[in-house]
């Protein structure tokens, strides 16, 4: 995987745009990060969900299943992050290139709808 900083690895921005170009069906596969910027906080930075709720005591099924009041206070406050956040350049950038037909398809973990 290579790094592309603007500025300073055109070469590689150059590369890249190249392969996609090539490409006949691109997919995008995004995570938590590219909702840091609209302000949605991710899992594992400081600050983030499991700094809060620990994972293993909010988050498996079996505390789904036995303590589900446990998993809802999770799923509220996670909730209740999303309000009034709008998406990022990087959200409004991919749902553009797959308007246009660029990309087929967004594959992600992320539950804020902001690819939208």
């Amino acid at each position: 995987m290579k790094t592309i900083t603007p500025g300073k690895n055109e070469t590689h921005l150059e590369e890249a745009v190249a392969k996609f170009r090539q490409t006949r069906s691109a997919a995008a596969l995004t995570g938590a990060g590219i909702s840091v910027a609209s302000g949605i906080a991710d899992f594992r930075s400081p600050g983030g969900v499991w700094t809060v709720f620990s994972p293993d005591e909010y988050a498996t099924l079996d505390v789904f299943l036995h303590s589900p009041h446990k998993a809802w206070k999770l799923y509220r406050e996670m909730g209740r992050g999303l309000i009034g956040k709008k998406p990022s350049k990087g959200h409004r950038v991919l749902a553009e290139l797959e308007k246009k037909g660029f990309l087929k398809g967004l594959i992600t973990q992320n539950v804020d709808n902001l690819h939208q």
